[in-house]
């Protein structure tokens, strides 16, 4: 089993930034900024599969100190912008989410936020997604984006409780969608076309921890 500072070693021995994927339906810019393997692979599960989203939490700290470091397009959007930034992360299954307890993508934004400690970011869970989806792996793009066509939705608890204002203004406030792996990007731009036609009007980039 991999302790949290060995993982860490882990991510900083592979290849950094992969190359930024243009998702071909909307344009959006994704930010994966490290490759996957077979170690994070392990790492991950423990994370999800385990219990030990305090590893998550650890691992998403380093993914923040990381960046802050980084002088690239990604940086400047998070911890440059004059706006307060949303970060929305990918939600599971509600049947996941109901027997892990929580959402490894948010485990790891909780990390990255104590270490930001920026009052122009902020979490939320703006999404949900229902239905049962198979595993993506061997599927290629437009099979992915098929497959996860029309399975998010405005998480409305939470929506349903802001005014008609707070609602406008949230609308209009700069969202970045976070994975923690992605393979084509596929998700990600379900979860952006989703929003845009809920009325999000400024769905600015997707980020992930590992490209696959």
């Amino acid at each position: 089993m991999l302790c949290s500072l060995c993982a860490v070693k882990v991510l900083e021995s592979y290849p950094k930034t992969p190359k930024t994927i243009v998702l071909p339906h909307t344009g959006l810019k994704v930010f994966p900024n490290f490759y996957y393997n077979y170690e994070v692979e392990d790492l991950l599960l423990m994370g999800k599969e385990e219990g030990l989203y305090i590893l998550l939490q650890e691992l998403g700290a380093w993914w923040c100190k990381y960046l802050q470091q980084e002088q690239n397009e990604l940086q400047q959007l998070i911890f440059n912008s004059t706006n307060s930034v949303l970060l929305v992360p990918i939600p599971l299954l509600k049947d996941k989410q109901k027997l892990r307890g929580y959402n490894q993508v948010r485990q790891l934004l909780n990390g990255f936020c104590q270490v930001a400690r920026s009052p122009t970011l902020q979490v939320i869970n703006l999404l949900e997604r229902g239905g049962k989806i198979t595993t993506q792996r061997g599927l290629g793009r437009e099979e992915r984006a098929q497959q996860v066509a029309s399975k998010f939705v405005v998480e409305e608890d939470y929506f349903n409780t802001l005014s008609l204002a707070e609602k406008a203004i949230l609308k209009t406030r700069p969202i970045i969608l976070v994975d923690d792996v992605i393979t084509t990007g596929s998700t990600l731009e379900s979860a952006a076309i989703c929003l845009q036609q809920a009325g999000f009007t400024n769905v600015i980039a997707g980020m992930a921890l590992l490209r696959a």
